[in-house]
């Protein structure tokens, strides 16, 4: 059926961040088959972007119960049990999970180079297995924030990250691209922007961080609130010394769209290469991570840096 055409062509050409028109066009197919548990999951996944974690609950439940056991749709449970706050069944349905999947998908899972102290990791790999799972135990807790769940909350939220990392940033590179260790790392961007997207305005917490990271990057060039254009989003070096002069002379205001592209200057061949620009507020002071599909292959990297910056 066309509904599911369409719905796939956004998905397998990196539009996914279109999820209302996705998700339109499978609940109309859906109507016509209501027992299609290969869409019902991917209207799942269509929510789980925007962190509707009881959407994708009720509609997990519905395709579990119509395919019991089925790998795919543990882990989609499991993390969105995880979003909600509820470790335990998270962590149950994750293990149902690991037991069902290959090994070495498994140890994605359970590797801790992202998330563990060199330290902490030269202790943990020179454990025999039987006095790993105490070690995880204090490892996990130490990370708890919410301190009551005695670290099964952290446990699950890495479960939660690597399981989104595999879905959503795995389509050119495996097991992830660098959207994924970012994400393992340090969680949900509190700003999230993304080039050929709609876009919300950041948070005046995101865009506090980007008004100190413009001014730290462009310097006397800029006053605050003020930014120029190639300064601000940078191509290849095909200006010349007198143009780039005219630019910089002819400041814009910092706002709009320029609030939401990447504050970093980037070099790019041409205008159209995507790019996604993460936003923490709450790591080293506030930071900006940017990422580049520069040969169009779904391979997302960190970009170049410009000529003459180091």
């Amino acid at each position: 059926p066309v509904y599911l055409e369409l719905a796939d062509w956004y998905v397998n050409n990196n539009f996914e961040m279109y999820h209302g028109e996705i998700r339109l066009l499978y609940e109309k197919y859906l109507r016509l088959r209501p027992d299609d548990v290969e869409v019902l999951y991917g209207l799942a996944v269509s929510y789980t972007e925007e962190h509707s974690y009881r959407s994708v609950v009720e509609i997990g439940e519905t395709a579990l119960a119509k395919n019991p056991g089925e790998a795919r749709l543990l882990a989609l449970l499991a993390q969105a049990y995880a979003g909600l706050g509820d470790p335990d069944r998270a962590l149950e349905l994750f293990a149902q999970y690991f037991d069902a999947i290959p090994a070495e998908e498994r140890a994605l899972y359970k590797d801790l180079q992202l998330v563990a102290k060199p330290e902490e990791l030269k202790v943990y790999e020179s454990l025999p297995e039987e006095e790993r799972a105490a070690f995880l135990v204090t490892f996990w807790r130490k990370r708890d924030l919410t301190l009551f769940s005695g670290g099964l909350a952290r446990e699950a939220e890495h479960y939660r990250r690597v399981w989104f990392v595999r879905t959503h940033f795995a389509k050119g590179v495996q097991p992830w691209d660098r959207r994924g260790e970012v994400f393992i790392r340090n969680g949900e961007p509190d700003y999230r922007s993304r080039s050929h997207a709609p876009n919300a305005v950041p948070s005046a917490e995101a865009e506090a961080v980007k008004e100190r990271l413009a001014l730290d990057i462009v310097g006397g060039f800029v006053e605050f609130g003020e930014m120029t254009e190639e300064l601000f989003f940078r191509r290849t070096g095909e200006d010349t010394e007198e143009q780039e002069l005219e630019d910089d002379k002819q400041a814009f205001e910092y706002s709009g769209g320029n609030l939401i592209e990447p504050v970093y200057p980037v070099k790019f061949n041409e205008r159209s290469v995507p790019w996604e620009s993460w936003i923490y507020t709450q790591v080293g002071g506030g930071v900006e991570f940017v990422f580049v599909d520069e040969l169009l292959n779904g391979k997302w990297q960190f970009p170049s840096l410009p000529d003459g910056t180091r």
